[in-house]
């Protein structure tokens, strides 16, 4: 419950901004289209260098998927990459999180394609509204996914933020597609068959150093998507709020603001002792 009540909670305090097509006009929220460079690794010649790769899946059954695939340089002798997800099953059983580590140097891109890889795990970055895949088998695991745009990846702004010298970058990739594809682990095999999101960050920071309180939604209307990205900066590195907020429908970008707010009613623990809003 805890999921669906904060969405619509926001969705509310946002309303004005649907009453214009507003996309890249909406003033302090210029979209930028994807580049094929932006969907590759930026690295950072920085001690905490780190970036990731995230896909969300919700099926059609009501199962929950997070992909991860991530390259740092942080590391007790040297970095790492790891490939990651987490699925939350849709009858409200244990969560299921599998992670596979390799050293910094397994992790591999194609500029070309654009394709990344970090062992046997690669994900296919498709360019405007040409689908991007997710494969690799390793293990009791194995992931076969497909997902079809709606529409194509942008930049709020330029993409990127700096924080007394701290830097902050990301892309969405895919604001919302459509999904069809497999996952397999454990001996149980998933329908992955729903709608999905990618999106693309990296940064030369640890989190806790710099920010407080972080808030994500993506909301996958049957046909609009509202996307919700905020966290706070800690005073020593300029304060204020970060945020970003992206609304598309199934042709293209309906509105965009970096002004907005947002609310939870109430907050609930989650299994994992985290607290959520509701």
């Amino acid at each position: 419950m805890a999921s669906r009540l904060r969405p619509l909670l926001v969705v509310l305090v946002l309303l004005p901004l649907f009453a214009s097509r507003a996309g890249a006009e909406t003033p302090g929220a210029q979209l930028t289209p994807l580049k094929r460079a932006d969907y590759l690794q930026h690295y950072m010649d920085a001690s905490m260098y780190q970036e990731a790769w995230t896909t969300i899946v919700q099926t059609r059954a009501g199962d929950v998927l997070y992909l991860n695939v991530i390259v740092t340089n942080i590391g007790v002798v040297s970095g790492a990459s790891v490939f990651s997800f987490s699925l939350s099953p849709a009858d409200g059983g244990p969560v299921v999180f599998r992670k596979f580590e390799k050293g910094q140097d397994d992790f591999h891109q194609t500029p070309g394609t654009p394709s990344i890889r970090v062992g046997p795990w690669s994900s296919s970055f498709g360019l405007g509204t040409t689908p991007t895949t997710l494969k690799g088998h390793e293990e009791d695991v194995s992931i076969d996914l497909a997902i079809t745009p709606w529409v194509p990846g942008v930049k709020v702004g330029k993409g990127e933020q700096t924080y007394e010298g701290k830097k902050w970058l990301y892309m969405i990739q895919v604001p919302r597609g459509s999904s069809a594809g497999t996952l397999k682990v454990g001996g149980e095999t998933y329908d992955l068959t729903g709608d999905a999101y990618v999106d693309h960050a990296a940064q030369d920071f640890l989190s806790p150093d710099v920010t407080t309180v972080w808030n994500t939604m993506r909301l996958f209307a049957p046909d609009y998507t509202v996307l919700m990205l905020q966290f706070g900066v800690k005073p020593d590195y300029g304060g204020g709020m970060t945020q970003m907020l992206v609304v598309t429908d199934r042709s293209g970008f309906v509105a965009a603001s970096t002004q907005f707010t947002s609310k939870g009613s109430s907050m609930k623990p989650d299994p994992d002792g985290c607290a959520r809003a509701r």
